[in-house]
């Protein structure tokens, strides 16, 4: 069942933000240009150390599912699950660009230096800041900050230092420590949610 999520995972890592797919169309592009026009000694190893990419990102992708299901990530593949994948690529993606740099004169140079800028930019910025998103938990923070009672129910459907709803007061005991720890309640708390 976990290996039958990947398509979907893959398709919404591919299509919900435009990063992914603007970076793999440079290392497409890149590896086009050095395969047909400079593919002396050094290209030969850029392309080679691609392919060796390609083989340890399907493998990657291939034994992501034996990690377990988690419910923050139905679908098992996430933008941070596959985080070696991504910095692999942006190392390709650097040492192709860096080489064809080398390699072009002229207007191509120029040409091509506008090209990484633009798409350097937009990989960058492709992610919009997400503001916001804790303020549930603060809220939980806030309410067993303000709570007479050693186990509080907290209120909201926003998970608390976990990745789940804590259902088991016990749950949260090395919570309550750490909340004491930063201050955040005066004393040892337990807290669950229904």
């Amino acid at each position: 069942e976990r290996y039958s999520r990947l398509p979907e995972g893959l398709y919404y890592l591919l299509t919900q933000k435009i990063g992914y797919p603007i970076l793999l169309i440079m290392i497409g592009i890149n590896a086009y240009l050095i395969n047909k026009y400079y593919k002396i000694s050094e290209g030969k190893r850029i392309l080679s150390l691609l392919k060796w990419i390609g083989l340890f990102s399907l493998l990657y992708i291939f034994l992501l599912p034996l990690g377990g299901y988690r419910s923050y990530r139905p679908n098992i593949i996430r933008y941070d699950s596959i985080l070696p994948i991504t910095l692999a690529l942006i190392l390709i993606y650097g040492l192709s660009s860096y080489y064809l740099l080398n390699l072009f004169k002229n207007k191509s140079k120029k040409i091509y230096i506008l090209a990484i800028i633009v798409i350097s930019f937009i990989f960058t910025f492709a992610d919009e800041l997400e503001s916001g998103k804790n303020s549930c938990e603060k809220t939980a923070f806030q309410q067993l900050s303000n709570s007479k009672e050693n186990v509080v129910l907290i209120e909201n459907e926003c998970t608390v230092l976990a990745w789940d709803k804590i259902t088991d007061q016990n749950a949260s005991t090395l919570n309550g420590q750490l909340l004491q720890y930063w201050g955040i309640t005066a004393e040892k708390k337990q807290y669950y949610q229904e």
